[in-house]
């Protein structure tokens, strides 16, 4: 995750004890995380899937848009 300048990035990337074995299919995941010391305000806000090698393509975020933070408010949505 990474966080300047009203600008989250958040790398989804799937773990695996054995990182050089690779799949023919990748699972979804239900995730959730917290983000805190996040002032109240509008963020754009990018998210990606990586391989297991943690490598993605910039140009092509799962989720790309403009989100409101407000203290103790959840944001909840689907990619």
């Amino acid at each position: 995750m990474e966080i300047n300048d009203r600008e989250i990035i958040v790398v989804l990337t799937p773990y695996s004890k054995a990182p050089t074995m690779e799949a023919d299919c990748y699972c979804r995941y239900d995730v959730s995380f917290k983000l805190s010391n996040v002032a109240s305000s509008k963020y754009y806000m990018k998210i990606y899937e990586s391989d297991y090698d943690g490598k993605y393509d910039t140009a092509h975020p799962v989720y790309e848009g403009l989100l409101s933070f407000a203290s103790n408010k959840t944001i909840e949505f689907e990619l």
